[in-house]
């Protein structure tokens, strides 16, 4: 994974994480706690 991430570009990079970030904002209190551990964890 930190190939990938590397070779994607800084801009990239930060674009995911926003995405990332949005989606679980917005699952927030419409799924199980552990749906959004299992999303968040690398692998």
């Amino acid at each position: 994974m930190q190939t990938q991430s590397e070779q994607l570009g800084r801009r990239h990079r930060v674009r995911f994480a926003e995405i990332v970030h949005t989606g679980l904002q917005d699952m927030r209190g419409a799924t199980a706690p552990r749906l959004l551990l299992e999303l968040c964890a690398p692998g």
